[in-house]
C-alpha cells in the first residue's frame, strides 16, 4: 500500500484510532490551570499540560491562559492540531518504511482490518451533541474529536490545544508541531510484535465495550479535576493505572509512549527556545511530572522551571 496515493485513507483510519491510543488519559489546564514559566539564557516561555480530548468539566478554562498565550509570538503543541498537511505528508513519507514494508506489519492482520472496519463504518457525532458542543468552544473550525470515539450519551470535547489553537489563529500567533514525524514514527518502531497487538486489541475494546468507554469517560473527568489541582503526578499514576488494568498495557508501552517520548519532546523544546520566541508549549499533562518528566528534563538541561 502506498500511502502518499488515495489508498492511504484505511492507512490514516488505523493511524486516527492510533492517535487515540497515544493521547488517551492526557489532562488538561482548567479553572486553576498551573502555568510553568520557563527561563534560560536565550529568553523565556510558558509549559503547559494539556488534555488532548475533552469533557464538560474542562471548560471554562482559566482565563490566563489566553492571557499568557498573547503575550507569546508562537504556539507549539505536542501534535497536530486540525488539519496539517505538510505533518501529515512526512508521517506518510517515513511510515513507507522500505519498499514493501508499512506499519500494518507490525500489526496481526486480523487487528488490523477489524480497525479499518471500524472506523469505516462508524457514524458521524450526533447532532445534539454538536448543539452542546458550540456553547463550549469559541472558534468551530476544528474537526470534532468525533471523528474517531464513538459517542454513545458521553459529550466528549475537543481539548485544550484545539481551545488554545483557535485563539492564536484569532490573533495571528504561530502555530509549530513539538514531536517530529520522525520521533513519532521511531516510537512506533520499537513496539514489538506483541504490544502492537495489544494497542490494537486495546483501541477494538475502546469501540466494542460501552462499560469501558463508560469508565474511560469517568477517567477524563477525574483526570480533569485533578489538573485544576496542578496534581500531574496522580495524574500520571491513574493514567497509567488505567491502562494496565483496563487496556491490558504493560508498563514498558506506557513507558515507550510516555517517558521515552519525553525525550524528544524536552530537545524539541530546547531547540525551539533558541529561535525568536517567546514560545507558549502544550503538551499531555502525563509529560509533565516525574524524573523523566519534561519539567526535570528542562532543569537538567539548565533551565529554571518555576509555576506561575
Amino acid at each position: 500500500m502506498n500511502l502518499n496515493t488515495g489508498n492511504a485513507r484505511p492507512f490514516r483510519a488505523f493511524f486516527s484510532l492510533f492517535l487515540l491510543i497515544v493521547f488517551l488519559g492526557k489532562v488538561s489546564t482548567a479553572s486553576a490551570a498551573v502555568i510553568y514559566k520557563i527561563h534560560g539564557k536565550n529568553g523565556s516561555a510558558y509549559l503547559v499540560g494539556a488534555m488532548h480530548i475533552g469533557t464538560e468539566n474542562l471548560y471554562p478554562l482559566d482565563p490566563k491562559l489566553e492571557e499568557k498565550l498573547k503575550t507569546s509570538r508562537i504556539l507549539a503543541t505536542e501534535g497536530p492540531i486540525g488539519r496539517v498537511p505538510e505533518w501529515d505528508h512526512s508521517l506518510a513519507k517515513l511510515l513507507k518504511l522500505s519498499a514493501n514494508e508499512h506499519i500494518e506489519d507490525f500489526v496481526s492482520p486480523a487487528y488490523f482490518e477489524k480497525a479499518k472496519s471500524i472506523a469505516k463504518n462508524k457514524g458521524p457525532y450526533p447532532a445534539q451533541v454538536i448543539d452542546q458542543f458550540s456553547g463550549y468552544y469559541p472558534y468551530a473550525i476544528y474537526q470534532l474529536v468525533g471523528d474517531f470515539i464513538p459517542a454513545d450519551n458521553h459529550l466528549y470535547l475537543p481539548g485544550t490545544e484545539m481551545y488554545l489553537g483557535a485563539i492564536a489563529d484569532r490573533n495571528n500567533i504561530k502555530k509549530v508541531i513539538l514531536e517530529d514525524p520522525a520521533d513519532f514514527v521511531n516510537s512506533v518502531k520499537s513496539f514489538t510484535s506483541p504490544e502492537m497487538d495489544i494497542l490494537m486489541q486495546s483501541v477494538i475494546s475502546l469501540f466494542e465495550k460501552k462499560p469501558l468507554r463508560d469508565k474511560n469517560f469517568s477517567l477524563h473527568q477525574k483526570l480533569a479535576a485533578l489538573t485544576k489541582q496542578g496534581d500531574f503526578a496522580n495524574v500520571k499514576e491513574i493514567d497509567e493505572e488505567f491502562m494496565i488494568q483496563n487496556l491490558s498495557w504493560t508498563p514498558e508501552i506506557f513507558n515507550k509512549l510516555i517517558n521515552q517520548r519525553n525525550i524528544g519532546l524536552s530537545k524539541r523544546i530546547i531547540e525551539l527556545m533558541k529561535q525568536d520566541g517567546p514560545f507558549f508549549f502544550v503538551v499531555g499533562g502525563s509529560h509533565i511530572p516525574g524524573p523523566e518528566g519534561i519539567v526535570n528534563s528542562l532543569r537538567l538541561a539548565g533551565y529554571t522551571v518555576t509555576e506561575e
